[in-house]
């Protein structure tokens, strides 16, 4: 007799509902149901408590036969449950693990963006590299530049730092190309290189980031954009 149908039997014998039998081994009704039907096993200190409250041996309720009359053991059955339990917890943990990676991610590549830390910005597979356009300062020859590079003909574009040297005197424009605030080369450019639908958007002179009237330095319109 295998164990589902010893159990089952020992229940019989007793003249008790599922719902009695359950309730004597401090079980619920499903759990002894799927032991009636094979389709779960108990866990092996609960096994020698059978065993003691039944006066059964732990032999005749590891081992038995199915209904093909071939030998069954309840041990390699509950040690393959415990192992496949073990396989779902270890996925699990790898996929909360790769989900807590990704959310630091995310965060990190935010925290450059928002920040412009190019460092970061240069890595960020979600930035595509654009060209833009910005003004230089006045007698500006070579150094250090802070001004808003334009992207497109809608006024979209950021502040960008950089370093870099006039070509020709008459370079009062700058081209850059970047990946966010990662720049990846400019050169310095007469207003008649720039694109047509930008260059009549290009200002008069060099303004100078404010924080306070500018805002954020990510991901804005110009300052003097007159269509809003």
């Amino acid at each position: 007799m295998n164990f589902d149908e010893m159990i089952k039997a020992i229940r019989l014998n007793r003249e008790m509902t599922q719902e009695e039998f359950a309730q004597e081994l401090n079980i619920t009704r499903q759990t002894l149901s799927r032991w009636e039907t094979g389709r779960g096993y108990p866990n092996l200190d609960t096994l020698v408590d059978l065993s003691y409250r039944f006066d059964i041996s732990l032999d005749e309720l590891l081992k038995g036969k199915d209904l093909n009359g071939e030998k069954t053991d309840v041990v390699e059955t509950i040690s393959k449950d415990v192992r496949d339990k073990q396989k779902y917890k270890i996925l699990a943990f790898v996929m909360a693990i790769i989900m807590i990676i990704f959310v630091i991610g995310l965060s990190v590549l935010g925290y450059g963006r928002e920040k412009q830390v190019s460092v970061i910005d240069r890595f960020n597979p979600f930035l595509q590299t654009s060209v833009g356009y910005g003004r230089l300062p006045k007698e500006f020859e070579s150094g250090k530049v802070d001004t808003f590079i334009m992207q497109d003909a809608f006024g979209e574009g950021e502040w960008l730092n950089f370093i870099t040297g006039k070509e020709e005197s008459n370079d009062d424009f700058v081209m850059v190309k970047h990946k966010g605030a990662y720049v990846m080369g400019t050169r310095t450019i007469n207003k008649k290189n720039i694109p047509v639908d930008l260059r009549s958007q290009m200002p008069s002179e060099y303004m100078k980031y404010n924080s306070k009237a500018d805002g954020p330095r990510v991901a804005k319109k110009v300052p003097w954009w007159p269509f809003d």
